[in-house]
């Protein structure tokens, strides 16, 4: 299904690949740290949020298509940034930690505007918690199956 506007793009695997590194190159060049005066939640939380080491958030297959398979008019994924607020647990991380929400939309573009909405389903969206990953570029010459990226998540 096209959709009026392009929201991404396709890239090669070493586009990937370089941009996966940059911003592992960057991690270890920028020092964070929170404002001042916070009070002592949300320090405990902008701490927990600046110390983070993780890279990646893998999602199954079945979590994404699901989407388009309740509604076939789906025709954006939004991923959000997020962090685990403080009191029910979500999942397994802790308060204030880096995640990810994913939700299936459907888009209606008027007078230049792009709206989106998600869809109308039983659970709308998808978080998932932070993971390490490493990752490599293994060249075709060196593994006979083509060039592609590895993924080790810790």
């Amino acid at each position: 299904m096209s959709t009026p506007i392009e929201y991404g793009r396709k890239i090669t695997l070493d586009e990937a690949n370089s941009i996966i590194k940059k911003h592992e190159d960057l991690q270890g060049k920028i020092e964070l740290k929170p404002i001042e005066g916070l009070s002592d939640s949300d320090q405990m939380l902008a701490n927990e949020f600046i110390r983070r080491d993780k890279n990646a958030f893998v999602f199954s297959m079945d979590l994404i298509d699901r989407f388009r398979e309740k509604n076939p008019n789906a025709n954006y994924l939004v991923v959000l940034k997020g962090a685990h607020p403080m009191g029910p647990k979500i999942s397994n991380s802790r308060a204030g930690s880096f995640t990810i929400v994913t939700a299936g939309c459907t888009g209606t573009y008027e007078g230049g505007q792009l709206t989106l909405r998600t869809l109308s389903i039983e659970n709308p969206a998808n978080q998932y918690p932070d993971k390490r990953v490493i990752t490599t570029l293994v060249k075709g010459t060196e593994s006979g199956l083509g060039d592609f990226i590895e993924f080790t998540v810790l």
